[in-house]
């Protein structure tokens, strides 16, 4: 996905003649690192920054000062619980598109039927709960006898995450499938 947002970035900007620093932190739970480096941002004078927060809450600040020095900031795929204004744009991820597309494709790979864990809930990262909720919904609607057996919440760390799908798994021998909420949720259910 980051990929995909470089190429599009570089892309605009070359109609207008702008350079592009492109970075990120090494892994998606290292906050500190993503707060460092929008500062050197700020303090770099940018014309704006594009941010993928890792913890949303941890980066209010950071937006927050990165408007107060009147840079344009850009959040991309989670909402923050900041309204948008002048300088603080979103491109967001349709939830409830996303829960119909997610149901339907369990519907047609379980034939209807199974017992399903969610992982990936974490109340600190905006997105993940309303995504299960919007799966969670759209599978009662259009798939009734593919049961939630599970949706460990915590905060995202690859172990923890491990630990919670290995878990599931042994929990429930009949699993169907693991339903990973987000990038950070895939690796470890694929561990």
């Amino acid at each position: 996905f980051s990929v995909a947002e470089h190429a599009g970035a570089a892309e605009a900007a070359r109609k207008f003649n702008v350079a592009i620093y492109w970075n990120g932190p090494s892994g998606e739970d290292d906050v500190q690192q993503q707060i460092a480096l929008s500062e050197r941002a700020i303090d770099g004078d940018s014309l704006g920054v594009v941010l993928s927060p890792g913890s949303p809450f941890a980066l209010d600040t950071v937006i927050q000062r990165a408007l107060a020095h009147a840079i344009p900031v850009v959040i991309v795929g989670s909402s923050i619980p900041l309204a948008p204004s002048r300088n603080l744009s979103f491109v967001l991820d349709d939830v409830q598109q996303t829960g119909t597309l997610a149901a339907l494709r369990l519907k047609k790979i379980l034939n209807g039927e199974g017992e399903i864990s969610l992982l990936g809930v974490d109340l600190m990262y905006a997105g993940s709960v309303e995504r299960a909720i919007a799966i969670e919904t759209s599978l009662q609607q259009s798939a009734p006898s593919i049961r939630i057996v599970g949706k460990p919440a915590g905060a995202f760390s690859f172990g923890q995450t491990e630990q919670d799908a290995e878990g599931m798994i042994r929990a429930h021998p009949r699993l169907s499938a693991i339903v990973a909420l987000n990038v950070t949720a895939t690796r470890p259910a694929v561990a």
